[in-house]
């Protein structure tokens, strides 16, 4: 570890920052969460949007230094990925509690579009997730050089054509008449979320490099990009209806 980690105290301010915002984040229930949703006017659209710009200005305060705050922002724009997730299926009644029957609560969701899951926010989660780490990530590999930029073109591949694979893109009645039954429209599964994570990681393990944390000579943000890089692709294949394929396959044959 000594050859891995070169700052402990920074290590462990910026891990009980980190770890406070998932316990937040993460162990808030739902009720609550929609308390401040109303008092704050959010819908889980907005949450969505919000951790866009939170992510990028968390990473100019870590090219400044400010290691504190850029630990604070990009957690929290990176566990908001939770949080809109969460909030909205606590808006579609998943859970019932007397907060249901609240009429205030009942007049803010049908003022400011609350109406739980929705295929617009399924749509939005996984955009969101990439206009933070693709442009951030190409930056690392092309500017910063931290990155292998041909891995980060493989990925990035896999990334677009499975943005493509996905609503409003596709849906069932595009694929019916485009004849694109080898492909089956799925929302959000536990591979590109996993994917998701590599590349924050990713993100993450270069900030640590750069503010003088974790050794450098590791390789740890290529580590994890690789890993990011496997399960965009996972991810892609995980779309296509292999049942039709391979019986259209036998049938030619």
């Amino acid at each position: 570890m000594e050859n891995i980690i070169l700052d402990w105290p920074k290590l462990w301010a910026v891990l009980f920052i980190v770890l406070s915002v998932v316990a937040v984040l993460l162990f808030t229930p739902k009720r609550v969460l929609r308390k401040v949703a109303m008092s704050l006017g959010l819908s889980p659209n907005m949450v969505t949007v919000i951790r866009i710009p939170l992510h990028y200005v968390g990473m100019g305060l870590a090219r400044l230094g400010l290691l504190h705050w850029a630990s604070l922002l990009l957690s929290l724009s990176w566990m908001l990925d939770n949080t809109d997730g969460k909030l909205s299926r606590a808006n579609g009644g998943t859970i019932k509690t007397d907060f249901d029957d609240d009429p205030s609560w009942q007049t803010f969701k049908s003022e400011f579009g609350h109406h739980g899951k929705t295929s617009i926010g399924a749509w939005m989660d996984p955009l969101a997730d990439k206009l933070q780490s693709l442009p951030t990530l190409g930056r690392l590999a092309f500017w910063e050089k931290a990155l292998d930029w041909r891995l980060y073109l493989v990925m990035l591949v896999a990334d677009v054509i499975g943005t493509g694979m996905r609503p409003p893109f596709l849906n069932d009645g595009a694929l019916e008449r485009a004849e694109l039954t080898w492909l089956k429209k799925v929302a959000a599964t536990w591979l590109g979320k996993t994917k998701a994570t590599f590349q924050f990681l990713t993100i993450g393990a270069w900030v640590f490099q750069y503010l003088g944390i974790l050794n450098p000579e590791v390789g740890l943000p290529g580590f994890f990009l690789a890993f990011a890089t496997i399960f965009a692709w996972l991810s892609v294949f995980s779309k296509l209806n292999w049942g039709y394929m391979w019986r259209r396959l036998l049938q030619t044959v």
